[in-house]
């Protein structure tokens, strides 16, 4: 029968077993066929053939069930105890007695892990003599099932089946070397392990486990104990077949050699051992009693039931934990010394470490809290007033409710932006503690769920940790570098992290090694990245992201001033008198010895210009240091700056174009170079390259090839053609080439398949992304058109094979660069308009900002002529001016308009 989703059978036959036998006949591996020798006329004897008697009279296999029962132990003052869990069973054989000992022996099959409740005696007739038979209901524990397991959770299955194949090789291999096993044996393993991994577990325990008192016995009890479920249970599995089976063989094995001896003899010494083993436990056992005559309660048992009655009186405590607390109290009074090292641990986060209870907040006005985040940082006002925003929110709902932590926040910047310190202001302008979370390496998710007791060494994951690192219930939980985790066949740590996040399962978090649900949802969540791209994109909605850009000059100048200098100087123990930079030496340091977006190197510097000066007054008779720009470029200080490897053409180039490029480091200027080659095969060939170019580039370079065919098509050729007629092979090709129609296709078919295109991205800079698609197509177009590139340009964009300009990332990082490199206009994706209004001022002032739609639009801005060269198709060009507010129209120079129009293509025109 089923009750409230549970299997329950009723009225179940229970028979009684020593638990020291538990370990030696496995009767808990369920699965297995196993025989039970019992006393002729025992309740035992009684049991089993009620049972069978029963399902031979109804023809029902279920009416053949018994329930084994192990018992832990026996003492006058207790009476009996048993092992939490119990099996039950189906009789398959009727009784045989044994004609020598008369005791009688049954085979039953294991099914289920149970659990006895409605426990009752009966008297039940035996031939003349009547004995009293224990009856109980049994409900069922056990729901391992591999086939679920590999449906549910297929990496964590292949993880668990490869890690026990590799288990099973290991022993066979042991076994095979020593002569100790039949090759038949290892043959009818490898079917089983390829029939149910489970099952083969369980066979591979019955067949080689050896008893190793407590050893054995602690390991079978937690395969039995975690059956529930699939997890708990394969790592159970594993852990026991390691400990128990595999690492037994080895010392057999390793015994047999040192000492010469034979196998039995091996194995005698085995149990030896086994039995010194049993003697220390008994020994403990007896400690413990001579210690309650005394009068001495300092017993862990004792002690935790003290802490559990104090936190009970308190009502801090929620009942999942009272619950699980009173049952591992219960396995340290009679469980192992291995086992109750885990189980202590539990116990003490439980009752001692947690913070149950502890989830006071005292939040600061939403004033407060603004000054409290402008105290520790200058600059990032966007991402601190998108900060500030929530945080007023979160004010406003914790006074119906305090529970309230709002959606979780993701700081996203490059590295040295100051996200770790921001999340600090954001914990104190809360009134919260910071718990501090590392994902950054993690491949697996055990590491912050915590491993199952069964592991040896085993212990709570670091989100736990975390909390009761903070000692609070409701801190800032800081998950730093979020995008920086990987994923193999041990699962992803974005996964818990999901959990984490999501409001309808933080309340309920699993963590492995307290194997109970904790309520984590009073945390309010603040995690880090340095790439959005890297993190799943379902997670990624949970979160309120916060761009973080890159400081800018007159940022970084301030910060070093009112916030680096002046705590190095502290660190180093200077005072204001002995150090002095000047106003330029600032900015030395900035241009000439950081390349960042960030303040990191800019504040190694400054470090190391505090402890030089410190070194510089011990040692020579120096007051006081006053550093020039001069002075810091010399050996005694920071030596040469750094050199820009970067180099922008003098002059218009043909072939040379200026692209920008955005990275964790900065922007800069990635200078990209075109040459045309004769083809020796006359053929079509694809664009070569050569430079750090990634995927998406290599990509990119797809379409830029498509475009320059169409611009080809598109080209005017009508003073080419006079010209080529004078030279020496227009006059070879007259009789060819008569008009201007027959000299295209020639012009065509030159580039095309006579030409071969190199594109070179120089530098040393690895270029990813498809912002470089209209600089390669410039580059081209000024070979093919032999017209040079204006040099104080530069350009970012994406192209299709249409000749559309997509949008692209980084503005905050490329124009900046194009600045510091000295080139005063920046042809920007029209897509990207509302992304350079937001932009400081700063960082735009001295660049004309220039908005392009299509191809024809970059070459009308970068090459000088090319109107004259190509039928462009551009709508009236438009220019950013210098504070980004608004557009005007960009003016052109050269010869007049000469308007051509096209039907059905909209406007058209040569300039």
């Amino acid at each position: 029968m089923t009750d409230q989703g549970k299997t329950v059978y009723n009225n179940v036959p229970v028979v009684e077993i020593p638990a020291e036998a538990a370990g030696q006949s496995n009767l808990f591996l369920r699965g297995e066929t196993q025989g039970v020798t019992v006393e002729a006329g025992s309740s035992n004897h009684a049991a089993l053939v009620d049972a069978f008697m029963k399902a031979q009279k109804s023809g029902n296999p279920d009416d053949g069930r018994v329930v084994v029962r192990f018992v832990a132990g026996e003492t006058p003052s207790k009476g009996k105890e048993y092992l939490e869990y119990a099996v039950s069973v189906r009789v398959d054989s009727s009784p045989s007695t044994s004609r020598e000992t008369g005791a009688v022996e049954m085979q039953f099959t294991v099914e289920d892990v149970v659990k006895v409740d409605n426990v009752t005696q009966a008297t039940y007739s035996q031939g003349a003599e009547s004995v009293l038979v224990t009856y109980a209901d049994a409900e069922v524990h056990s729901k391992a099932d591999f086939a679920d397991f590999e449906q549910s959770s297929p990496m964590a299955a292949a993880a668990y089946s490869d890690q026990l194949n590799r288990l099973v090789t290991r022993f066979f291999n042991l076994k095979k070397n020593a002569g100790l096993i039949d090759p038949q044996e290892i043959s009818s393993m490898q079917s089983l392990l390829r029939y149910d991994a489970f099952y083969a577990a369980s066979v591979m325990l019955n067949r080689y486990g050896r008893n190793y008192g407590e050893v054995s016995q602690h390991f079978f009890e937690n395969v039995m104990s975690s059956s529930e479920d699939n997890q708990s249970y394969a790592d159970a599995l594993l852990a026991a077949i390691e400990t128990v089976v595999v690492k037994g063989a080895e010392y057999e094995i390793q015994a047999m050699q040192l000492s010469n001896q034979s196998l039995q003899e091996a194995q005698q010494e085995y149990m030896k051992r086994a039995q010194i083993s049993q003697q220390i436990m008994f020994m403990r056992e007896a400690i413990k009693r001579m210690n309650k005559e005394l009068g001495n309660d300092d017993e862990p048992a004792d002690l935790y039931k003290k802490l559990l009655e104090e936190k009970k009186a308190k009502g801090i405590l929620p009942q999942e934990v009272i619950d699980e607390c009173e049952s591992l109290i219960r396995k340290v009074e009679t469980g192992s010394a291995i086992q109750n090292d885990a189980n202590i641990r539990a116990l003490d986060i439980f009752l001692n470490l947690f913070p149950f209870g502890k989830d006071e907040i005292n939040r600061p006005e939403i004033k407060d809290a603004k000054n409290l985040l402008d105290s520790e940082h200058y600059g990032l006002d966007e991402a601190k007033e998108r900060i500030l925003d929530q945080l007023a929110v979160d004010y406003q709902r914790s006074k119906s409710d305090d529970n309230y932590t709002g959606k979780p926040l993701l700081l996203v910047g490059p590295k040295g932006i100051g996200k770790t310190t921001l999340a600090k202001s954001i914990a104190a302008a809360t009134g919260r503690v910071l718990a501090f979370v590392p994902f950054g390496g993690v491949n697996d998710p055990n590491e912050l769920r915590g491993h199952g007791k069964t592991y040896i060494g085993s212990q709570e994951g670091s989100i736990i940790k975390a909390f009761i690192t903070s000692g609070s219930a409701a801190p800032i939980l800081f998950m730093d570098e979020v995008d920086k985790t990987g994923a193999d066949m041990r699962g992803n740590p974005q996964e818990v992290l999901m959990a984490l996040t999501d409001p309808s399962q933080n309340k309920t978090f699993k963590d492995n090694f307290l194997q109970i649900p904790m309520d984590l949802s009073k945390a309010k969540m603040v995690a880090t990245a340095n790439h959005l791209d890297r993190i799943n994109p379902i997670l990624l909605d949970r979160f309120e992201v916060v761009m973080l850009g890159q400081y800018s000059m007159a940022e970084k100048l301030q910060i070093a001033k009112k916030f680096i200098l002046p705590r190095m100087m502290k660190q180093t123990g200077l005072t204001e008198k002995e150090l002095k930079l000047e106003e330029k030496t600032f900015e030395a340091v900035i241009k000439g010895y950081t390349r960042e977006p960030g303040v990191r190197q800019l504040e190694a510097a400054m470090k190391k210009i505090c402890e030089k000066t410190v070194r510089k007054i011990l040692t020579e008779d120096v007051k006081k240091v006053v550093l020039t720009p001069e002075a810091l470029a010399t050996k005694e200080w920071l030596d040469q700056p750094y050199r820009d490897s970067t180099v922008t053409p003098a002059v218009d180039t043909i072939g040379w174009v200026n692209g920008l490029y955005g990275s964790q480091m900065g922007g800069g200027v990635l200078p990209i170079k075109s040459q045309a080659t004769r083809s020796v095969d006359d053929r079509e060939s694809p664009i070569t390259h050569t430079g750090q170019f990634q995927n998406m580039m290599q990509e990119s370079l797809k379409n830029v090839s498509t475009v320059i065919k169409t611009l080809l098509d598109r080209a005017n050729l009508e003073d080419e053609f006079e010209a080529f007629k004078l030279t020496k092979a227009g006059k070879a090709k007259k009789s060819e080439i008569k008009d201007v129609e027959a000299f295209k296709d020639y012009f065509i078919k030159k580039w095309r398949k006579g030409t071969d295109f190199h594109i070179e991205a120089v530098g040393n800079t690895q270029v990813e992304g498809p912002s470089a698609g209209v600089t390669m197509t410039t580059a081209i177009a000024s070979q093919i058109f032999q017209l040079p590139v204006a040099c104080n340009v530069g350009m970012t964009g994406k192209i299709d094979i249409q000749g559309r300009v997509h949008a692209i990332g980084g503005l905050e990082q490329k124009i900046p660069a194009a600045r510091e490199a000295g080139l005063t206009k920046v042809l920007v994706p029209l897509q990207n308009k509302d992304d350079v209004e937001r932009l400081k001022d700063d960082e735009k002032a001295g660049v004309e900002i220039v908005f392009v739609d299509t191809i024809d639009e970059v070459l009308l801005h970068a090459i000088p002529g090319i109107e004259d060269k190509v039928t462009l198709k551009v709508p009236e060009p438009v220019a950013a001016n210098q504070n980004g507010l608004g557009a005007v129209p960009v003016s052109t120079s050269g010869a007049k308009p000469r308007i051509r129009v096209k039907a059905g293509s909209g406007r058209s025109f040569r300039l």
